[in-house]
């Protein structure tokens, strides 16, 4: 029984002690919770601050990209800032650069996204890397932020098989077909590699991982009748691996021991710098290449249906044009279009004191009666000397066809030519 009385009276002191020293620690931090600290004439809790800690999380997003095109296009691209709390609109500035020089400073808020346009920055939007750098204005403690935006041309195919199709857009190829015993082929007429900080990026699209498949991309200006690439050209293979795809570079006879997996729907992008031909996934350095070609055009080779690439763009300049001359009489001599133009000069040998229209006509070259195209209106006009010209074919299918350009004397000059 005293024994009982005993437990119990310690368990008693035992408690009390425990809640007496819980309410001193509790009354300590209450304490300190109630300090308050003037700023400017406004008292605020110090160091507690969990939003402007979350702020400092922000991320630059690169978003929707409008690459350059071939038949002039201009470029545009989009950018954002995420913060947290998101949907907060927080207020920032921002300065972009162009390949390390400054072109433009602006201002933003966090969630929202930015167009940047050559009206914009009153000047033109070139093929290169812009850096884009700022500050989130969030008071007392501003957050910085930066990112890259890669803006290229649309790749431009000087060839490429009919089975290559050019899905989902004209700068992709995917194959329709197999052909296990060759590759379907598509050749840019992009050209560059020769400055240094040249680029080309890309998305592999594997669906294929048997042994006898290949996907291949290939730097290189030589060597296109070669089906396989030698050990001197820098390439590279992607497979399908499980749910993902398998980069592999500069293999010999299909062996695999460079290579990485990546997820699905990868983005690359291929840089040609001073030591070499580096390669990136997903803005991860994986690899450097050695760059043995100098400059370069962008081969790709598919053998399995579905297999390709897409949203091939690169900071390679397109091909000028050439413009063929035009002949009195027809002749076999075929000339190609370009960027669905058909070039051609025309030296006009009478003068003129007043500018004349250019009367041309183009016709199947099965049918010379009933012309597909005419033109003779006052937008085409024709000065004495040397003049030139681009024509949009591109309502004609493809196929041969038969330009005719007649003048004021009733002189008519031809050139066959093929839309492909």
């Amino acid at each position: 029984m005293l024994n009982d009385h005993k437990s119990k009276f310690f368990s008693k002191i035992l408690f009390l002690s425990f809640l007496f020293l819980g309410t001193l620690q509790g009354a300590q931090l209450k304490a300190q919770d109630l300090k308050l600290k003037n700023r400017g004439g406004k008292l605020v809790r110090p160091v507690r601050e969990p939003i402007l800690k979350s702020i400092s999380k922000n991320k630059f997003l690169s978003g929707v990209i409008q690459s350059l095109t071939c038949e002039g296009g201009e470029g545009v691209f989009f950018f954002s800032v995420s913060s947290k709390p998101q949907n907060q609109i927080i207020p920032f500035t921002y300065t972009i650069s162009y390949n390390g020089n400054a072109i433009y400073s602006g201002t933003g808020a966090t969630n929202t996204s930015i167009q940047i346009t050559e009206q914009l920055i009153n000047q033109p939007l070139e093929a290169g890397l812009y850096s884009i750098s700022g500050v989130i204005s969030s008071s007392p403690n501003p957050s910085p932020f930066n990112g890259e935006v890669y803006l290229g041309y649309e790749l431009y195919w000087d060839e490429i098989n009919a089975g290559y199709a050019q899905q989902p857009n004209s700068y992709s190829a995917v194959a329709q077909l197999s052909n296990p015993i060759g590759y379907l082929q598509g050749v840019s007429a992009n050209c560059g590699g020769a400055q240094m900080n040249d680029w080309i990026q890309f998305t592999p699209i594997a669906t294929s991982s048997a042994t006898n498949a290949d996907n291949i991309i290939r730097f290189t200006k030589n060597n296109f009748n070669t089906q396989s690439p030698p050990v001197t050209e820098s390439y590279l293979r992607f497979k399908k691996n499980g749910a993902g795809v398998k980069m592999i570079w500069n293999d010999v006879q299909n062996q695999t021991s460079a290579f990485v997996n990546l997820n699905a729907n990868p983005k690359i992008r291929v840089e040609f710098k001073s030591g070499g031909i580096e390669v990136y996934a997903n803005d991860n350095l994986e690899t450097t290449l050695p760059n043995n070609s100098g400059p370069v055009i962008v081969r790709c080779q598919s053998n399995s249906q579905g297999d390709g690439f897409i949203n091939i763009t690169t900071s390679y300049s397109c091909k000028p044009p050439v413009y063929a001359k035009l002949e009195r009489k027809i002749k076999g001599v075929k000339y190609k279009t370009q960027f669905d133009k058909i070039f051609f000069s025309y030296d006009e040998e009478y003068y003129r004191s007043t500018t004349s229209t250019l009367n041309y006509k183009i016709y199947a070259s099965t049918d010379r009666v009933v012309p597909l195209l005419t033109g003779n209106n006052t937008q085409t006009s024709v000065v004495y000397g040397d003049n030139r010209y681009g024509i949009d074919v591109s309502t004609l299918n493809n196929g041969a066809y038969i330009l005719e350009v007649e003048n004021d004397k009733n002189e008519a000059f031809f050139l066959r030519f093929i839309k492909d």
